[in-house]
């Protein structure tokens, strides 16, 4: 985050901002009454602010797909048919015995659309009177 990001995102955390009506309460104390321009402005930011949300859900879900994927990759390699631990048991007494028992599975990857990247967006910035 950027520092101008950051800050507003301090704020966003630090402050408990809301309105009662067309009033102005940061952190259980009043600041002042709204204006409809305000009003109008403290909207916006919300639905910024859920958006951003909903960016930042999208991209931990992201990261967690690329994960599992890795996690499948390598569980794969190691126990899936012909993986290295498969393949480690050989012989004829192994080979009688595979031949009872299903081979092995595997957990498949997770589908290319679920694997694209989702950029960060940046942290809203906070209306003006918000500083005030």
């Amino acid at each position: 985050m950027h520092a101008k990001e950051s800050a507003a995102y301090a704020l966003w955390q630090i402050y408990d901002l809301f309105t009662d009506g067309n009033r102005l309460v940061i952190n259980g104390r009043f600041v002042r009454y709204l204006t409809a321009q305000d009003q109008r402005e403290l909207a916006r930011y919300q639905s910024k602010v859920a958006y951003w949300q909903g960016n930042l859900n999208e991209h931990i879900q992201h990261r967690i797909n690329v994960g599992t994927n890795q996690y499948r990759e390598a569980m794969n390699r190691a126990f899936g048919p012909g993986g290295s631990f498969h393949r480690a048991f050989t012989g004829p007494y192994w080979e009688s015995q595979h031949l009872n028992t299903p081979p092995p599975t595997t957990l498949p990857p997770l589908p290319p659309e679920l694997l694209v990247e989702v950029p960060v967006m940046p942290f809203p910035s906070p209306p003006a009177f918000c500083f005030r």
